[in-house]
This record gives structure tokens, sequence and C-alpha cells, in this order.
């Protein structure tokens, strides 16, 4: 029975063990909260400390969203469609050669069964980021039939920052 338990209790040490970033990113940088603070994520379903993570505040999603921004506005509303859509799939790879990773992270954070986040919620996600990165090159403008001489249409692009 002893035996038993402390092999189950390795194994669970094991698979509670956080290998991610904890920190903010930030303009493509894992930084610090600028207040400092931290916050404990709590397995739901054992009660226990998982890992304390970054506890971002105003600072911080102020710059967040300020290198958003200038991202969106000198780089990514100037990409082509099929290189954005080049650039999600390569995202939707990463997240594939880390399913693993992913579910289990995610059961640990939201308490839920290895089975649902390996065969449900991380492919999902993976199947999502596919679907719209097949939408960033067909995405374009239509001309509207007008009467007479008239030109009128439409044009879609990317907008700017949502959060």
């Amino acid at each position: 029975g002893n035996h038993f338990y402390k092999m189950l209790s390795k194994l669970a040490r094991q698979f509670t063990r956080i290998n991610s970033p904890t920190q903010c990113l930030i303009n493509g940088q894992w930084v610090n909260a600028a207040s400092g603070k931290t916050f404990k994520v709590i397995n739901p379903a054992t009660e226990e400390v998982i890992t304390e993570v970054a506890e971002g505040g105003k600072e911080d999603i102020d710059r967040a969203v300020q290198a958003a921004k200038e991202t969106f506005y000198n780089v990514w509303r100037h990409v082509p469609g099929y290189e954005r859509m080049r650039l999600m799939h390569k995202l939707a790879d990463l997240m594939e050669q880390n399913a693993e990773e992913l579910a289990r992270l995610e059961s640990l954070d939201n308490g839920k069964g290895i089975w649902d986040s390996t065969n449900i919620d991380i492919p999902n996600a993976i199947r999502n980021f596919r679907y719209q990165a097949g939408l960033a090159p067909i995405i374009h403008g239509k001309t509207i039939p007008m009467l007479g001489k008239q030109l009128c249409y439409t044009r879609w692009e990317p907008i700017g920052v949502a959060g």
C-alpha cells in the first residue's frame, strides 16, 4: 500500500510540474508584472498550488496593448493574407507538436480529465487556428454593381487590436 502511494505521489508531482513561462508575454518578451505581484494557480480538482504566475495589472495591460497596436499598424496589417495563413499554420503545427503538454496544463488549470483536454480541447483549438488561417488569404473585397459609371467596392482588412 505505502509503496503504491509513494509511486502515485511521484507521478503526480511529475504531472503537475510546470515547465512553462510564468511571466507576462509583452512585445515578444517574458517579463515580470510591473507591480512585481504574482498569484497562485490552483488545481480546482485537488486544491493544490500548481505554480505562481505574474499578476498583470493596468500598467502591464497598457504596455501589451501599446505593443500590439504598434505591431499591428507597422507590421501585421501589411502582411499579405497568404503569409498570415502560413504563420497561423505554423502556430497550429507548434500546438500539435506540444499537444501533450498543452493538454496537461489545460487539465491542471481547469481540474478536468486529461481525456477531454487531449481529445477535445486542444484538437479543437488547433482546428480553430487552421480554420482561421484558411480564411486569411481569401478575405478580400467585392465590387458592388451600381447605376451609371460609379464604382462601389468593399475592402476587408485587419482593423486593429482586440483584447
